[in-house]
């Protein structure tokens, strides 16, 4: 097994500058041959910081944090009627931060969505415009995009607008909880007896589990 060339301190290779070697990264990910592969944690031109396997920065494979990719789908949306007032929009940084995640094995949330089989539609996929008519624009700053169905793919169908409420009550690591023939979700849980979610994650951690829903909340008295 030949020696590894340290990359710290070398010329940039394209938009990326080795910082540090990825210890974490490097003792966890083996090749086809069953060798430990070798990551450095590298920051991008746009201020991006990114983990990349070192024999695909020496070969030219990779480049960049994956911003050239979404330029050049802003490129080709360009052909789709998009303007700089466009690349402006908090609809249209949603949707390259949706296709990112999805199609980027580079981006820091991959693993929880391409790599665990999330799509886009592909209707949205190369048209952005298509996507803006779909989904109409964002009620408000709080709003970002959900989908419906956690296992399902970005589509017309199966997403919406939400808020963070919303999202938190949608998220694959909520906890159901069933008390009395009902079920809700912990933060539901939380409203529908009048204490917080804190409160309730500690009694579901420490009482049992009948007196947890059935204990009204005691306040500290207040003096005056």
């Amino acid at each position: 097994m030949g020696t590894h060339i340290d990359l710290t301190g070398k010329p940039p290779f394209g938009r990326l500058t080795v910082l540090y070697r990825d210890i974490e990264a490097s003792t966890q990910r083996r090749g086809s041959r069953g060798r430990l592969l070798v990551y450095y944690v590298c920051e991008c031109l746009c201020g991006n910081h990114v983990s990349v396997q070192a024999a695909h920065l020496r070969s030219g494979h990779t480049t960049s944090c994956g911003c050239v990719h979404e330029e050049g789908l802003r490129q080709r949306s360009t052909k789709h009627g998009a303007t700089s007032r466009t690349y402006r929009m908090p609809e249209y940084r949603i949707w390259c931060h949706m296709l990112g995640r999805c199609a980027n094995p580079r981006d820091h949330k991959y693993p929880s969505y391409g790599a665990r089989g999330i799509t886009v539609d592909a209707s949205w996929l190369h048209d952005f415009p298509q996507f803006l008519a779909d989904m109409g624009s964002r009620p408000s700053p709080q709003h970002s995009i959900e989908r419906r169905n956690n296992d399902g793919p970005y589509s017309k169908d199966n997403c919406y607008w939400a808020t963070p409420a919303q999202q938190s009550r949608n998220t694959r690591q909520n906890v159901f909880l069933t008390w009395n023939n009902e079920t809700h979700c912990l933060i539901d849980w939380a409203a529908i007896i009048g204490i917080n979610e804190m409160t309730l994650r500690y009694r579901l951690r420490h009482w049992p589990y009948d007196k947890v829903f059935t204990t009204p909340n005691q306040r500290r008295p207040t003096y005056t």
